[in-house]
């Protein structure tokens, strides 16, 4: 698993599903995912530019996702499917 998500590139095979009802800025959303502990730190991680949303860098900590399925990576080894539905 290791080698195929770091050396290839690839998204684990398994990660945790989050379903958000209502749209909220990214650092929130973090939080809510459980990707990030509080909206300081979420706020650092795409200030470092270590948060990737569908393997694009994300640079803008309130942006607000539309609704849809989105993959959400912070760092190396953070993954979550991230589910908006409003």
């Amino acid at each position: 698993e290791f080698e195929r998500i770091h050396a290839k590139g690839e998204l684990p095979l398994t990660m945790p599903e989050v379903v958000i009802d209502v749209s909220m800025p990214l650092a929130n959303l973090l939080v809510t995912a459980g990707l990030a502990a509080s909206t300081s730190e979420a706020r650092r991680a795409v200030a470092a530019g270590s948060v990737r949303i569908n393997k694009q860098k994300c640079d803008d900590h309130s942006l607000v996702l539309t609704p849809g399925t989105y993959v959400i990576q912070i760092g190396k080894r953070k993954f979550a499917q991230v589910i908006v539905k409003g």
